[in-house]
């Protein structure tokens, strides 16, 4: 298991706690603002997976809570168990049937809103088929279980795997060539022209490229930086680490590319139509890491397109619709004639 210092493992344990009191999470902002001291901690813990950020709020990853000496981890983690064989008999007996969530509860004689909680950990596991987006709340939530559950012996099975994809993610990063040596690199190979263009002129950054999470820009920023220098293969292997790092941050790490993109189109994030075009995008920033490929500009235009598309579907459509939603005016009922208006 990854080794993580005391201070991480404290800052893990605060934002469990509060969790589990809150439901939805801590607001990451104001969580952020109160440990200004420890934020290149927080961003180490959100990069490698332990913390996640969902519409602004953090929580910790289901591979986080081993971690986590607290009675209300131990509690989750048995609990975990409890409703996991529940979930496989039931699949035994009724196949991908979804699961009512408060009728799940009453069968184990669990707190209802205790099994949502748990629930909402459990889905990052690749074991379930489908489930209702809002698990905390929605009063008629479900899960169905799919077939690969009866593969799986017991949760903690799940746990380890996805630990085990988590080490790997992480060794990979530790051997790879981080940016700050491609500076002194590429200086001294003849290519003296590696600086930071912020007007990208002919690639400008989209309008709404602050509201994208930290780490998701973080990342684009060494794209676009590639980019404003004509670099290609580099571009292109960093916008297929991004679409992997949404991934993640939408359904967890559930496997494959293959796998997570399926994820993303059975969760509803993305269409049949724009998943054709995600596995494009990995295809061409696989080929680049593995197999030497150096795409033209054109190719890395459509890629950028691609992959932005993306993130503004999943980053900030959202939130600007709820914003328009608010400003509609309510529906006037006429009393006259039966009719709204």
């Amino acid at each position: 298991m990854h080794k993580m210092g005391r201070k991480e493992k404290a800052i893990l344990k605060e934002v469990f706690f509060q969790s589990t009191t809150t439901p939805a999470g801590v607001e990451a902002a104001w969580f952020r603002a109160q440990r200004d001291s420890d934020l290149d901690l927080m961003d180490g813990l959100e990069r490698d997976g332990f913390l996640r950020r969902e519409e602004g709020r953090y929580l910790v990853s289901l591979t986080a809570l081993p971690h986590i000496n607290h009675p209300l981890s131990k509690e989750g983690l048995n609990s975990f168990e409890k409703i996991f064989a529940a979930l496989k008999a039931g699949y035994r007996e009724k196949l991908s049937t979804p699961v009512r969530l408060d009728e799940l509860a009453k069968k184990l004689g669990l707190e209802e809103k205790r099994v949502r909680l748990w629930l909402n950990y459990m889905v990052e596991g690749s074991w379930w088929g489908g489930r209702s987006t809002d698990i905390l709340n929605a009063p008629d939530a479900t899960v169905t279980p799919s077939e690969s559950i009866l593969k799986i012996r017991r949760f903690r099975d799940v746990i380890k795997q996805l630990q085990g994809w988590q080490e790997q993610r992480l060794e990979d990063r530790k051997n790879a060539v981080p940016i700050s040596q491609l500076r002194q690199i590429l200086p001294s190979s003849g290519l003296n022209r590696f600086g930071v263009d912020k007007t990208l002129v002919g690639r400008p950054k989209p309008d709404w490229y602050e509201s994208l999470p930290d780490n998701v820009r973080a990342l684009l920023d060494e794209v676009y930086l590639g980019v404003s220098n004509g670099m290609r293969a580099l571009p292109s292997m960093g916008l297929r680490t991004t679409i992997d790092m949404v991934c993640v941050d939408l359904v967890g790490d559930v496997g494959s590319f293959s796998d997570k993109l399926k994820a993303l189109r059975n969760h509803g994030h993305v269409s049949d139509r724009e998943k054709v075009m995600l596995e494009i995008a990995v295809d061409a920033g696989s080929a680049s890491a593995h197999r030497g490929h150096n795409p033209s500009m054109e190719d890395i235009n459509s890629l950028l397109d691609i992959c932005e598309h993306l993130l503004k579907g999943i980053y900030v459509l959202p939130t600007a619709s709820k914003v328009l939603q608010k400003a509609i005016p309510p529906r006037v009922s006429n009393k006259t004639n039966g009719k709204n208006t």
